[in-house]
């Protein structure tokens, strides 16, 4: 899982993909989707997920947002192909 520390505040943010203009797609603390500017954070890291979630860096809650928002991902790419 790629994770991202905000420059600011600290917290980390999960990557999920850049969406152009010097932006990209994060799950924040609070399991939110937004596509935010990249200056505000570090270059994504790759951890496993157990570990960011036994370290506290990210929230099961934020965990649980990213895979729903993979499957809903993938979900419309299979309805499509089936189309």
């Amino acid at each position: 899982m790629d994770i991202c520390k905000n420059n600011t505040t600290g917290n980390y943010f999960i990557y999920i993909n850049e969406t152009g203009a010097k932006e990209a797609l994060f799950v924040t603390p609070n399991a939110e989707i937004k596509n935010l500017q990249l200056e505000l954070f570090t270059k994504p890291e790759k951890y496993p997920e157990a570990f960011l979630l036994e370290e506290d860096l990210i929230t099961k809650e934020q965990s649980q947002r990213f895979h729903e928002y993979k499957k809903d991902r993938s979900d419309e790419v299979s309805e499509n192909y089936n189309d």
